[in-house]
């Protein structure tokens, strides 16, 4: 799954670097709506602890 080039400099490598966080911020936002649109399907502690999301 690693496509990870190789670099020809740290400014490079901060380049990509500064880019995946981008995208791990941007999907821990997505993850955070979803988890929201979840909780009003939980209204329960027993929905709650029944696993998966």
């Amino acid at each position: 799954m690693s496509t990870t080039i190789k670099c020809n400099s740290i400014n490079e490598v901060r380049t990509h670097i500064d880019s995946i966080d981008r995208q791990i911020v941007s999907l821990l936002a997505d993850r955070g709506g979803y988890v929201k649109q979840a909780a009003q399907f939980k209204k329960t502690t027993d929905d709650v602890k029944s696993g998966g999301v």
